[in-house]
């Protein structure tokens, strides 16, 4: 492991009485990495990166959560085009130790327990998804070896490409590649103080990467004129956000397939006109990159959540019989990709209108809805009679149900 303020293997160390970034090969977690690191120099920059408000504030700070109110609003600096959200006192998943903030073009809003801390103006909450977020940071009253453990266990979950520690005097930052859940290459480390000369070219450089899928998620955003206004569901072939554009509110869905998202607009386009329950959609799909397309559609809707369609079997069941019995087979019938509409009424958003025998695929539509609800496949094997609209069948599901809670 490589310490703080050290030049050990695979580091780069910057100071303000040296005129040359060195860098060596680097382990972090007892793992080889050999890096290939360019040396910079210095004087490539000619102002420090931190304003002197920032600086004054770390100096006073006495707490992690001073520092990091102290940086927030340079950290925002760095991806102005992402909202910088702060996560210290959120999980993300069980398995992923919370950073004190991330960036992403999307995150899922948190309210924190005693809301008289919430600082004005601060985003709080959770990653919408772990493939958005494009860097994390982490923030120390003094860095400690151990720290930089902890960022590379955060990038590896994410495929944010840069992970910043920092403190009162300092900071590292760590650049990685690799593939998100799998433990990643890192490729160069860098170690700082705030008051080091080449420090803001060397930022301005590194936070230019982003993820593909947040790379995308921006060329839609730009494309179709809109702004993010949060994560709806990800479906069997993309996912879906709200969007607006001025005052109307809008679904933006993004696919990797134009000739996807073609079929799934002229599916849906014939099913809305049929008057069938599906969401509306709004103009042909367009392609922004080569594996990147979208489409828009409306109403924006609420998500439907186990709770309400728990509560809603019937009405949950008869919405797939509606397309059943037009002579359509949904494909992905889950209910994550439903949406309660502004009339309180429920639209199918996701509608790949999957092709084979009609009665079979009826019957899968079926179970793959009832094990959306939470009836075990194993439960779902035993029944014989898959009548969405029979009251029977109805109690059936809604009794397994109750049994898993």
């Amino acid at each position: 492991m490589v310490g703080y303020g050290s030049v050990g293997d695979g580091t780069t160390k910057i100071s303000g009485k040296d005129n040359k970034i060195s860098s060596k090969d680097n382990k972090i977690s007892s793992k080889d990495n050999k890096i290939s690191s360019k040396v910079l120099r210095l004087d490539e920059g000619d102002e420090t990166v931190l304003p002197s408000t920032v600086l004054k504030a770390l100096a006073k700070a006495k707490s992690e959560a001073e520092v990091n109110a102290a940086m927030e609003a340079f950290l925002q600096t760095l991806k102005p085009e992402h909202f910088l959200v702060n996560c210290e006192h959120f999980d993300w998943t069980a398995n992923v130790e919370t950073c004190d903030f991330f960036a992403s073009r999307c995150y899922v809003e948190r309210q924190l327990k005693d809301q008289k801390k919430q600082r004005k103006g601060t985003l709080y909450g959770i990653p919408a998804l772990l493939d958005s977020v494009s860097a994390v940071y982490e923030g120390k009253l003094k860095l400690m070896p151990r720290d930089e453990d902890q960022i590379f266990k955060q990038l590896n979950a994410t495929t944010a490409t840069h992970g910043l520690l920092y403190d009162k005097n300092g900071f590292t930052l760590l650049q990685v590649a690799g593939q998100q859940g799998q433990e990643k290459a890192l490729q160069k480390i860098w170690y700082g103080r705030w008051n080091s000369k080449g420090v803001k070219q060397l930022f301005q450089e590194q936070f230019r990467d982003e993820p593909f899928q947040e790379e995308l998620l921006g060329k839609c955003l730009a494309s179709s004129n809109t702004q993010m206004l949060g994560f709806l569901g990800k479906g069997g072939n993309g996912r879906v956000f709200a969007v607006k554009r001025g005052r109307q509110k809008m679904a933006l869905k993004i696919l990797k397939s134009k000739s996807d998202a073609e079929l799934e607009v002229g599916a849906l386009q014939k099913a809305y006109e049929a008057k069938l329950p599906v969401v509306q959609p709004l103009g042909a799909a367009v392609q922004v990159v080569e594996n990147g397309s979208y489409f828009l559609m409306k109403p924006v809707g609420q998500q439907v959540t186990k709770e309400f369609a728990r509560r809603n079997v019937p009405r949950i069941l008869n919405t797939l019989h509606k397309l059943h019995e037009a002579g359509h087979v949904h494909g992905d019938a889950r209910i994550q990709n439903m949406i309660i509409g502004p009339r309180n009424q429920l639209l199918w958003v996701d509608f790949l209108q999957t092709r084979g025998p009609f009665d079979e695929s009826k019957i899968q539509d079926i179970k793959m809805l009832c094990r959306s609800l939470g009836v075990p496949a194993n439960t779902l094997d035993q029944c014989t009679d898959f009548s969405p609209t029979n009251k029977d069948f109805q109690h059936w599901v809604q009794e397994h149900l109750q049994r898993e809670q």
